[in-house]
């Protein structure tokens, strides 16, 4: 029961995207809605607020990356103070934050350039997946699975893996999307 006590850390940004894809799916199931082209829909929004929500951990003093004992990188963008250790350590949320801004940036020009549906979602995976494997690297509160390998960047591999595959079905033409007749038919002209 623990995972919704929200005010004692509650779900992870990956806990939170399998929530929200879950619901997804229910919708589409439901309004026989095209999944892809709703998930394409809302991608750009999930990376704005996983950029804006970064800066929690900012605010919070948490999700810092190593410790910076040479004065001249003490200094933000590059590190950030943390006044409960009173240290100098990597700024690796803003890392993240600006990540998720140029991936954001890439998905408004990728979707004014194609048409066909899951290109974002592959393109989120892929994209999202590398930077948070390699800014996890640098974090200090990694959740390790075993012995070096920390979940996130395991999950953030699988992301990476998926990401491929379904933009390699998409671009072969093996995923299609139903024509769509429901009560949403405003959507379908997106």
């Amino acid at each position: 029961m623990k995972i919704f006590a929200i005010r004692e850390g509650g779900l992870a940004i990956y806990g939170g995207v399998i929530g929200g894809l879950l619901s997804a799916i229910v919708f589409c199931k439901i309004n026989k809605f095209s999944l892809l082209k709703l998930i394409d829909l809302l991608i750009p929004s999930l990376v704005l607020g996983q950029a804006i929500g970064r800066w929690g951990n900012f605010m919070n003093q948490e999700a810092y990356g190593e410790l910076i004992t040479n004065t001249k990188l003490q200094f933000f963008p590059y590190g950030v103070y943390i006044k409960e250790v009173s240290q100098w350590h990597q700024a690796t949320f803003f890392y993240e934050s600006m990540w998720n801004m140029i991936l954001l940036i890439l998905l408004l020009i990728i979707v004014r350039r194609t048409k066909k549906n899951g290109i974002l979602l592959a393109t989120y995976f892929i994209c999202y997946g590398l930077g948070r494997f390699l800014i996890e690297g640098f974090r200090t509160d990694s959740l390790y699975l075993f012995g070096n390998i920390r979940v996130s960047q395991l999950l953030s591999m699988l992301l990476v893996i998926v990401g491929v595959i379904l933009l390699t079905l998409i671009k072969k033409g093996k995923i299609s999307v139903r024509e769509y007749n429901g009560k949403y038919l405003d959507l379908k002209t997106i």
